[in-house]
């Protein structure tokens, strides 16, 4: 009987021994921190990269957008400055336009065109009504963007229409390929148009458009 019971408590203890190790095992792992970097690494990595790839994409795309609307802006501007342009003054104007876009200058597409807001008809009253008309128009790289023609009525505002009685408009195009993610955006188009109306209610004419 004592013998059976000495074996039994020698089995228990090495039963309660083998526990310990392993519970001594376990805290050891979970105290152990080498490796955890690199674990959390691995797991942020792929958001902090999105994010970075967005970041430059974003502020890619804002870069082209921004300057082109400050060309369609300039040209128009610069025009609307001049009583009377002739075809050369235009063509250098439109020539700085692509020195404003830089690299992007292939992919730039604008015109410029001078409006007169030509009377149509009266009112019983006598008041008039206008409407807005291409007297001259000048282009360049225009690939596939619609372009007005003398004699077409263009779409203004009607309060231009109504209060002033010529305006220079100036429309832009680009098509811009991010360098970060093509295949994802694919191809971003902007386009913007700006109108100014000549100082002093000057008409700027062209005198060989």
């Amino acid at each position: 009987m004592k013998h059976f019971t000495s074996k039994y408590l020698t089995g228990s203890t090495q039963s309660v021994s083998y526990r310990n190790r392993l519970r001594s095992s376990i805290q050891i792992f979970l105290r152990d921190e080498r490796g955890t970097n690199a674990i959390e690494f691995a797991i942020v990595a792929p958001f902090l990269i999105t994010l970075l790839l967005g970041v430059l994409w974003i502020t890619d795309t804002e870069r082209v957008s921004t300057q082109a609307s400050l060309v369609s802006s300039t040209v128009s501007d610069i025009i609307a400055r001049s009583a009377t342009v002739n075809d050369d003054f235009i063509e250098k104007t439109l020539f700085a336009a692509d020195a404003m876009m830089g690299s992007q200058a292939d992919n730039l597409q604008v015109y410029v065109a001078g409006i007169e807001n030509t009377v149509v008809s009266y009112n019983p009253d006598g008041t008039a009504n206008y409407s807005p008309v291409v007297i001259w128009v000048r282009k360049k790289n225009i690939d596939d963007m619609i372009v007005p023609a003398v004699g077409d009525v263009y779409p203004l505002k009607e309060s231009l229409v109504d209060n002033v009685p010529f305006v220079v408009s100036s429309r832009v195009r680009i098509k811009h390929t991010p360098v970060l993610g093509p295949q994802i955006m694919g191809e971003q188009v902007y386009e913007y148009e700006h109108t100014f109306a000549p100082r002093a209610d000057l008409k700027t004419d062209c005198t060989d458009c």
